[in-house]
């Protein structure tokens, strides 16, 4: 015995799906509209928080790229000894040096400054003076700093003349 089934919606026919120019046209453009949104988004997230080369001329840097190889040997030739101290200090930071030439003796009367460089944003670093608060103990407090890894870049001159650098790589926690 045959069994007609109807279907459930009453024996009404659907309507087909059908592909038209016009869905064509709105898929499309609303994906290369999102596909565009997205990338303005992106780049303008990009500019915004990568300032980009430190330098703004590599021929300038280039030409002083002996006088770095000569300072850097005579430095060699010093044997200067340091140690760098990083710590937390409440919402700031203390950064201290301490120099000693070859026999050990502290090396005093030098300017020293710190760069506490942030590794992917420039807007966030510091720059301080250290004072000497002792033979060769050089000392600087930073009132805000964020945690995280920073890059330290000591640079102490005596007569305007560069006597020392060091970089160096601190993980400050609170």
């Amino acid at each position: 015995m045959p069994v007609d089934l109807l279907p459930s919606d009453g024996g009404k026919t659907r309507k087909e799906f059908v592909i038209t120019g016009r869905f064509v046209f709105i898929a499309l453009a609303t994906f290369f509209l999102v596909v565009a949104g997205v990338n303005a988004i992106m780049m303008t997230l990009a500019i915004k928080t990568f300032p980009g080369a430190d330098a703004r001329n590599g021929y300038d840097v280039s030409q002083g790229y002996n006088r770095e190889i000569a300072a850097a040997r005579q430095q060699a030739e010093r044997g200067w000894a340091s140690d760098v101290t990083f710590t937390r200090q409440g919402e700031g930071a203390r950064v201290a040096l301490s120099l000693k030439d070859k026999a050990g003796a502290a090396v005093s009367g030098l300017a020293v400054a710190v760069r506490v460089k942030h590794p992917s944003d420039r807007n966030r670093d510091h720059v301080v003076t250290l004072r000497e608060l002792g033979p060769g103990a050089y000392e600087a407090a930073i009132p805000t700093i964020g945690d995280g890894a920073w890059e330290l870049a000591f640079e102490a001159r005596s007569n305007d003349e560069r006597m020392f650098v060091l970089n160096s790589k601190a993980n400050l926690k609170g």
